[in-house]
């Protein structure tokens, strides 16, 4: 079982393209979750098919992966493949949306930038608004949106499990429970469920190695999972 440390994260899965997700050995694969530290305690994280964006309590989010990069200043991130979105604050009175190219690794100018205003009333109908509220990301479209014709896999949960978050990769399921217990499933060939094995699983398993620990974010990238712990 993990050692419980609040805001580690926890990475498996696959990491060929250079995702921090375990013990560094040059494997291409972690196939059960191994405790990692950041700088900082971590307490949001967002992951996209080849890299990872974590954002600290300091404000700092550092990104895994096929980008390495780093900046101060930033609440909340969310990582694409096509866009880097962070929401940052500026000189302590103003907060910012802005959106990177993920190459970019956050150094020159945003591809745009868009004011968040806390505590402002709604505009009425003939006052259209340019501005978000302040908070968690707004919900925000897929750079490479597409339309599956194939009919949606239901899979109905235990009457017990409620759920807090629900995150999908390419091939599996997250799910974190109010308990703040992670379970996962579907494909499993590149470890990214975590159970020590590359077996898929067809009904939501309870994550094992990280039982006992309670769990605050979880992520899905393509191929690999991050999970976070709590208070």
């Amino acid at each position: 079982m993990a050692k419980e440390q609040h805001g580690t994260w926890f990475g498996f899965g696959f990491c060929g393209f250079g995702q921090v997700l375990g013990s560094g050995d040059g494997r291409h694969s972690v196939h059960s979750p191994e405790p990692l530290c950041a700088s900082e305690d971590v307490c949001r994280v967002s992951a996209s098919w080849s890299y990872t964006a974590l954002v600290t309590r300091g404000g700092r989010v550092e990104l895994s992966g096929s980008v390495n990069s780093s900046a101060d200043g930033c609440r909340d991130a969310w990582a694409s493949e096509g866009l880097l979105v962070v929401v940052c604050d500026k000189d302590g009175s103003s907060t910012e949306l802005q959106a990177w190219t993920p190459g970019s690794a956050l150094q020159g100018e945003p591809l745009w930038v868009q004011n968040l205003v806390s505590g402002a009333e709604d505009p009425g109908e003939d006052e259209p608004c340019s501005e978000t509220r302040a908070g968690t990301l707004p919900l925000l479209p897929s750079a490479h949106a597409y339309v599956n014709p194939q009919p949606p896999f239901c899979q109905p949960l235990a009457p017990e499990l409620r759920v807090r978050q629900l995150e999908l990769g390419a091939e599996h399921v997250l799910m974190l429970c109010e308990a703040g217990q992670v379970f996962s499933w579907g494909g499993g060939r590149h470890g990214q469920l975590g159970h020590g094995t590359l077996e898929a699983e067809l009904e939501p398993r309870l994550l094992e190695a990280l039982q006992g620990l309670r769990m605050a974010e979880v992520a899905a990238g393509g191929w690999h999972s991050v999970c976070v712990s709590g208070e």
